[in-house]
């Protein structure tokens, strides 16, 4: 069993440092293209058509190739006043809580991003930009990142369980 939770921790860890190249790549070309765009207009009073088009994805595929990292990370905003001022149990039991409902809203938008995608699929819609190509190419994004968020939630998941195990029995060693 052990070998299997190693293996996954290795895939997880590679999907992480693969769309951690993918989010550097595409927010270094977003900011080439940025920077030639303002050039572009300072210098020859023209404008890149497809910048606008590019930089509005590239926020798209940063935010859900980078959303299950920052999560692992815990590095998304938290509102944690009342959460300081409790005990480590109560805290345990508040982070399978979060963790077990956050879980289920990836879910809840894995499924709906998938249908959605799916449906853009089937009938074959394209950008109506000035580089038109398959909507499905930027919308299969959504289910990755919404996967890959629920698979961490899910691991943090058992995590704050096993924490909240382990304290429940130093407690009653202790007692």
């Amino acid at each position: 069993m052990q070998k299997v939770a190693d293996l996954f921790s290795r895939c997880l860890n590679g999907y992480y440092k693969l769309s951690s190249i993918i989010c550097i790549f595409v927010i270094c070309c977003m900011t080439l293209m940025v920077t030639s765009e303002i050039l572009m207009r300072l210098l020859f009073n023209q404008s890149l058509q497809f910048v606008m088009q590019f930089s509005g994805y590239s926020l798209f595929i940063v935010t859900f190739f980078g959303v299950a990292w920052v999560q692992r990370q815990k590095g998304h905003i938290t509102v944690d006043f009342v959460y300081k001022n409790t005990s480590e149990q109560i805290k345990a039991l508040n982070d399978i809580f979060v963790s077990l409902f956050s879980l289920t809203i990836c879910i809840f938008l894995l499924y709906l991003t998938t249908t959605y995608t799916h449906n853009v699929w089937e009938q074959g819609l394209v950008t109506n930009y000035p580089i038109r190509f398959p909507r499905v190419f930027i919308l299969i994004i959504m289910p990755i990142g919404w996967l890959f968020f629920g698979i961490e939630h899910l691991v943090q998941t058992f995590g704050n369980i096993k924490r909240f195990v382990d304290m429940r029995r130093l407690a009653k060693s202790v007692n």
